[in-house]
């Protein structure tokens, strides 16, 4: 398995994943979305076997007003169900806190569905606390 940057010919492997996460997508809805990306603060990683994307990460580095450095936001981690369980996960999310702290990232938020039990022993695992409360309002 290699952990790269996303390339546009990924679009349909992520679009896939998307599906599996609970946002079903289309190569060209994610492409669309990938317009409003910051080149500078924002990153996708993806594990490629075969050719293929098994999984990605996006990460984007907030800027704080209450502390100095960025706050890294893990917007989305999947991991194809074939391999899950392989280290896939922890290789993208390790990758992704890499970057982050190489520019100045200070700490990392992920947020996960209640109902996703195996996503939260993860997040445990690799080293993220829980927290109850969080906010969220749509328009």
């Amino acid at each position: 398995m290699t952990i790269r940057k996303f390339r546009s010919t990924d679009s349909s492997d992520i679009a896939g994943l998307l599906g599996q996460l609970g946002y079903p997508a289309t190569p060209g809805v994610f492409r669309r979305r990938l317009k409003n990306l910051d080149s500078q603060g924002d990153l996708i990683l993806v594990a490629v076997e075969d050719h293929r994307a098994v999984g990605f990460v996006s990460l984007h580095l907030i800027p704080m007003v209450h502390e100095d450095g960025f706050l890294a936001r893990v917007t989305a981690l999947v991991v194809d169900e074939e391999f899950r369980g392989k280290g896939v996960g922890k290789g993208l999310l390790g990758a992704a806190e890499d970057y982050a702290r190489k520019r100045g990232a200070v700490k990392a938020e992920i947020t996960s569905a209640g109902a996703r039990k195996g996503a939260h022993k993860f997040h445990l695992g690799m080293g993220y606390k829980e927290y109850r409360k969080r906010f969220l309002k749509r328009f």
